[in-house]
């Protein structure tokens, strides 16, 4: 860590040592890796599919732009299967640690059939090229990859690689096509890549630094205080009998021999081995203020960054805004690669995906707020099923079994009797003239049980 200081003044230049750094101290572990998993964990990959229109003539039913609702439902239908084929979930969080450790993801989409999967490609081997439609684009820097590399590749990548693999300058960069390439960044204005939390692992060092010298303080502090009696005239006890020179010569060489946690305490008077009670606020205290210093810095409540309520509830929103606008950054890149690969728009709609922005902190709140919403008669429930974990197909695929194929099993289910099941008006049953009481056949007589009939 001596070079911290060096590699900090020029992180650019230093960014591969800077991310190792990093990469250290996650696998260590302690405050740095809770630090990352603060910010990962929470993060839930909920999706959903919105549909838009797109020409002002859509709903008007003339209109040559009029789209069969057959044709929506296909189209719909297919842009979920899609999206699902994805398997985001499978790399999600994976993601999201690499963006907070190294500060981008770069990634490369793989297709055989009806498998997609996402492999994930060394920083040091990309190059940011641009942006497209708001995403980030890269090219891949053959001149990084070695040909050991390259027989460890999938064929795919392999291939775009051996095509430019040889040539110098920026003839050995080979472009990553929009619906292949998956760039990710944490830092998403500016192109410089810079891991975000490497300023923090100074924060830990200090902490680190903190609890070794306690220790080393600890372990050096006297235990047991031994007294030796000077000898001295019984008669007259400030008659000394020897000389300032020699008792000092002896105490000396008795310290010696008693050895590290003891010491020796010259006194005119008999006192014996006095132990010690170790004080250890002072060093309690240094650590203390060292973690909420680190609390403090990184905004993280567990280690003192929030003192109250309302406090731990910014700290939350703050840690979660983050999140978000990586969520965003997410169903951006895949909407664009959805739109290169001919999926999404049609005659005068279209078709997004879109992460939804929950963490563990807000799901409840988040599920709450929909539910309420759909009571009130939005038009949400695709939305309120993605917050509850069902993406569109499981939706589509439940809806079908439950209202289409199972339909007649759910109708002829026997229901528990009650009050309500065994009136076919609803409500308890009417009891015979002959059991009414006399205030029930007044009831009966004014017909007061109906709402309009009452003063």
């Amino acid at each position: 860590m001596d070079d911290l200081d060096r590699f900090l003044s020029n992180p650019i230049q230093y960014y591969t040592q800077l991310a190792d750094i990093c990469q250290h101290f996650y696998i260590v572990g302690g405050f740095f890796r809770e630090l990352i998993q603060y910010y990962v964990d929470p993060a839930l990959c909920r999706w959903t599919v919105n549909t838009r229109v797109t020409h002002p003539n859509f709903t008007k039913q003339k209109s040559k732009t009029t789209i069969q609702s057959d044709r929506l439902e296909k189209d719909f239908i297919t842009f979920a299967s899609r999206a699902h084929s994805l398997n985001l979930q499978r790399e999600f969080k994976r993601i999201l640690l690499k963006v907070h450790l190294e500060d981008i993801y770069f990634g490369y989409w793989l297709e055989e059939g009806n498998n997609v999967s996402l492999f994930s490609l060394p920083t040091a081997w990309c190059v940011l090229s641009g942006k497209a439609n708001g995403n980030w684009t890269f090219k891949l820097n053959t001149s990084r990859i070695g040909d050991r590399d390259i027989q460890k590749l999938p064929k795919e990548i392999a291939s775009l690689v051996r095509r430019y693999k040889g040539k110098t300058g920026d003839e050995a960069l080979a472009p990553v096509e929009f619906n292949k390439g998956f760039c990710i960044k944490y830092s998403d204005h500016i192109p410089q890549i810079i891991p975000p939390f490497i300023y923090v692992v100074q924060l830990v060092i200090d902490l680190i630094k903190e609890k070794q010298l306690g220790l080393l303080r600890s372990e050096n502090d006297v235990t047991n205080l031994i007294s030796m009696e000077i000898p001295h005239n019984d008669k007259e006890h400030d008659d000394i009998l020897f000389s300032d020179p020699i008792i000092k010569q002896y105490a000396e060489g008795l310290t010696d021999l008693l050895g590290d946690g003891n010491a020796l305490l010259p006194s005119p008077m008999k006192l014996g081995v006095l132990p010690t009670t170790k004080s250890t606020a002072i060093d309690k205290n240094s650590v203390k203020n060292a973690i909420d210093n680190f609390g403090e810095e990184t905004n993280m409540p567990s280690f003192g960054g929030a003192n109250s309520g309302a406090e731990l509830k910014r700290a939350i929103e703050f840690a979660s805004a983050k999140v978000f606008s990586l969520l965003d950054q997410i169903s951006s890149v895949i909407n664009l690669k959805m739109k290169y690969d001919g999926y999404g728009s049609g005659n005068g709609y279209e078709f997004q995906y879109e992460l939804l922005h929950m963490t563990s902190f807000n799901e409840e709140e988040v599920i709450e707020r929909l539910l309420k919403q759909a009571q009130a008669g939005a038009i949400n429930k695709f939305t309120l099923e993605a917050a509850r974990g069902n993406d569109p197909m499981a939706v589509l695929g439940q809806h079908y079994l439950e209202n289409v194929l199972y339909r007649d099993m759910w109708e002829s289910a026997v229901l528990p009797l009650s009050s309500h099941t065994r009136s076919s008006d609803g409500g308890r049953p009417r009891l015979d003239d002959d059991d009414l009481t006399g205030a029930g056949e007044q009831t009966r007589t004014d017909d007061t049980n109906n709402p309009a009939n009452r003063a």
